[in-house]
């Protein structure tokens, strides 16, 4: 038997030999088609992962004033609704950690004056959520008190035209793509009506700096001594616009 095997696996490869040398041509078309086609994909993934790496994405949701239906995000700006109404909010990003209750970091302008918020609830609204739907109570939900922590505190002039052009130009530049993962902290940002977002980014990324800022921000609110954390947010701000030429 091993004999049989042996002249069959000769007479195949003479023929693949056979093959190849007549066809040559045709061959070497075919592993250029193929060639080419791997190259392409090859260019494509790498094109999607620095867009997604450096660009936000498109959305449209309850942040930027759109309900298509009523589920966790409405009732998460109706919750931070105070924050919504106050007036000449320039700048806003709500962040929805995993396992950390929600907040909702911006800049607001009065007069001639800028002014750096944080809201933030003791409690996840998300779990809160989550009970109330599975218990078919979400008619109280908003009954809830989520005992929303505010702080805020001003900023120079130039804090804020550092911070605005990055910001504006990258939610209004974002693109339409996937940016859902499990675990991890998602950044809605908004500038003005337009509304865009990013999920646990790179922080050597533009949208990893950019969701470095809001976390900055909102430690400025917090802190005594904020000479360091405006020194970072300027710092971060500039790298960022100085990317983005």
């Amino acid at each position: 038997m091993r004999i049989v095997i042996l002249d069959f696996d000769f007479l195949f490869s003479v023929h693949v030999f056979n093959f190849l040398r007549t066809h040559h041509y045709g061959v070497r078309r075919i592993m250029k088609y193929i060639l080419t086609i791997l190259i392409v994909l090859l260019l494509n993934t790498a094109y999607a992962s620095e867009l997604k790496r450096n660009s936000l994405s498109t959305e449209i949701s309850p942040f930027s004033g759109v309900t298509i239906v009523t589920d966790y995000y409405t009732y998460l700006v109706k919750i931070f609704s105070k924050a919504y109404r106050m007036h000449k909010v320039q700048l806003k990003a709500v962040v929805t950690p995993s396992f950390r209750p929600e907040y909702m970091i911006g800049v607001r302008q009065s007069g001639n004056k800028y002014y750096a918020f944080k809201r933030a609830p003791a409690k996840s609204i998300w779990a809160a959520y989550e009970d109330a739907r599975q218990q078919k109570a979400l008619n109280s939900f908003l009954d809830i008190n989520f005992d929303i922590k505010e702080a805020e505190v001003e900023i120079s002039r130039d804090m804020f035209a550092a911070i605005e052009n990055p910001w504006t130009t990258m939610t209004q530049e974002a693109k339409h793509q996937d940016i859902r993962g499990l675990d991890g902290t998602t950044y809605h940002f908004s500038s003005g009506l337009v509304t865009a977002s990013t999920w646990s980014p790179e922080p050597e990324s533009h949208a990893g700096y950019l969701a470095k800022i809001v976390e900055l921000l909102g430690q400025l609110t917090e802190i005594e001594d904020k000479g360091k954390i405006e020194k970072n947010i300027l710092e971060t701000a500039t790298r960022l616009s100085e990317s983005l030429k």
